[in-house]
C-alpha cells in the first residue's frame, strides 16, 4: 500500500510509485546510518567500504564542466564521506571575503530565505517515513 500517494491528473491511478527521500544533511552529519537505511530500502547489503573511495580522474565527458572546476576538483580529490557533526542547522551566507562587494553574499541569503521553508517541509515529510 502506497502511504502518499502522487496525485495524478483527471483522477489517473498510478500502478506503482517507489520512492525514498535521503536528507543530505543526515549525509553530511552521519553518512553511515543514512546509507545503511538507504541500502536496506534498496535491497542491498551495506558494507562500511561504502563510506571511503579512491580519488579518480575525471571522465572525458566531464571536459565541457570547465565552470564547475573548483567544484569537480573537490569531487574527484575526495576519498570518503566528509562529516560534519556540528554543521549549523540553519545554514548562513559565508563570512569573510567570499563574495564581498559583489552582491554574492545577498544573493546566498536571499536564497536561503527562500528555500528554507520548502527544505524543511520536505526534512519533515522525510521523517514521517
Amino acid at each position: 500500500m502506497i502511504k502518499n500517494p502522487i496525485p495524478w491528473p483527471n483522477g489517473a491511478k498510478c500502478a506503482v510509485a517507489i520512492t525514498f527521500d535521503m536528507d543530505a544533511d543526515s549525509l553530511i552529519r552521519d553518512p553511515a546510518p543514512a546509507l545503511r537505511q538507504f541500502c536496506e530500502f534498496a535491497g542491498v547489503p551495506y558494507e562500511p567500504a561504502m563510506l571511503r573511495w579512491e580519488a579518480n580522474a575525471p571522465p572525458p565527458s566531464w571536459r565541457d564542466l570547465a565552470d564547475f572546476e573548483d567544484w569537480l576538483d573537490g569531487v574527484l580529490n575526495s576519498t570518503g564521506w566528509a562529516t560534519k557533526p556540528d554543521l549549523p542547522h540553519n545554514p548562513q551566507p559565508p563570512d569573510g571575503e567570499e563574495g564581498a562587494g559583489n552582491g554574492t553574499r545577498e544573493l546566498q541569503a536571499a536564497l536561503i530565505d527562500e528555500n528554507m521553508p520548502v527544505y524543511n517541509r520536505l526534512k519533515h515529510l522525510a521523517t514521517q517515513q
